[in-house]
């Protein structure tokens, strides 16, 4: 029986604050795989918000990500935690990318 890790996480500091309403999350796309994510925000690092929960995405991966769209609001954090991967038991992830709408 192979033993499934738990989430794994990525995060990144704006360094100032940003309007961001939609989030693009692109993980590994070379064959049928889907990946569990959720994307939270934050202005301070300390207290987050979840702004998109796609832990039961079941959409094949591709080149184009998986687009997340939510009311834009000021933040100077973004985080990205994967819950799952369809193929084994690794977490990739390709490119993040963060847009004001």
């Amino acid at each position: 029986m192979v033993k499934h890790p738990g989430p794994a996480w990525w995060q990144v500091d704006l360094e100032t604050p940003a309007e961001v309403g939609r989030v693009v999350v692109v993980g590994y796309f070379g064959d049928d795989r889907h990946y569990g994510f959720t994307v939270e925000v934050s202005s301070d690092g300390q207290q987050w918000e979840r702004v998109a929960d796609r832990r039961e995405e079941r959409a094949p991966a591709t080149a184009a990500g998986y687009t997340c769209v939510f009311t834009p609001r000021l933040v100077r954090y973004l985080r990205v935690t994967q819950t799952h991967n369809s193929a084994n038991t690794g977490r990739h992830l390709v490119e993040v990318m963060a847009y004001r709408e």
